[in-house]
């Protein structure tokens, strides 16, 4: 479900892209598609991972003929007007994740099941005041969420929409880092980040034993002070956790931060919301 008048364009998108290629099964166009845009964000602000992600984009554009990558690269160019409708009418819609289940390119076997937009609207207004009023964004100016589970990432969509129609400017005020085990889950949850600049770190992994098989930064973390407002509150935090040693325990939390080391494994505790 979109919030924004924009069905037509919807349909006519999903139809194209079904029309893409008919001799592949629709899962496997979807998630191509989604890794040649991927690897076309990244790879215009990431040079640390440039080689990484160019060896992908030609290993996945190498199965398609030259006029059906053409189609795909126009499709971009779509997806990238359909959301900025979509954003200028005053919403983030979860654009990917509705043609996702619409235009059934989902794989049955994977049994996945993505939060209604009801359900992460309603979440959304309920944490919205709680962030608005965290302690740490009053310190340093600077929400951090942290999604474990993403999907196409409607959660944190819904959230950045309430903020903005609270008076927060989430562009540079919010820092997400997002984690799902599924890889079609969090590209489509990178790229809608990307695409409505909204600063964050996904990562293709699995969020309970912090094993990572891929990080994808969003431009719009490059384009901010991000990375240092990040290292001031982590090297703050590890000053205060340092002070107080009378707690007998502090929880360890490493953000792979753009052009950071590997973060420092000393316990630290850092006061965040999480989505789930």
């Amino acid at each position: 479900m979109l919030q924004a008048n924009v069905d037509g364009d919807l349909k006519k998108f999903i139809i194209e892209l079904r029309n893409v290629c008919r001799s592949k099964f629709g899962y496997t166009v979807f998630k191509d598609f989604l890794v040649l845009v991927a690897c076309a964000i990244s790879n215009a602000v990431d040079k640390n991972h440039y080689k990484e992600r160019e060896e992908l984009y030609l290993n996945t554009v190498k199965n398609y003929e030259r006029q059906e990558v053409e189609e795909m690269a126009a499709l971009f160019a779509k997806l990238t007007l359909l959301m900025q409708k979509c954003s200028e009418a005053g919403f983030l819609d979860d654009v990917l994740g509705t043609v996702y289940t619409q235009g059934k390119f989902y794989s049955a076997h994977l049994s996945q099941f993505f939060t209604p937009y009801h359900i992460a609207n309603f979440m959304a207004k309920i944490h919205t005041s709680d962030l608005k009023n965290n302690e740490a964004y009053q310190k340093y100016g600077l929400l951090k969420v942290s999604e474990p589970t993403c999907g196409s990432g409607i959660m944190v969509l819904q959230l950045c929409q309430e903020l903005r129609e609270e008076g927060i400017n989430y562009q540079n005020s919010v820092f997400v880092e997002a984690w799902d085990v599924d890889m079609v889950c969090s590209l489509m949850a990178y790229i809608q980040f990307a695409l409505y600049g909204i600063p964050a770190i996904v990562v293709h992994g699995n969020s309970i034993t912090q094993e990572r098989y891929s990080i994808w930064y969003t431009p719009r973390l490059f384009m901010t002070d991000f990375v240092t407002k990040l290292r001031i509150r982590e090297q703050i935090e590890l000053i205060t956790a340092i002070l107080n040693q009378e707690k007998e325990e502090i929880i360890v939390k490493n953000t792979a931060l753009p052009m950071f080391s590997q973060s420092q494994k000393n316990n630290i505790k850092i006061e965040e919301l999480t989505l789930f």
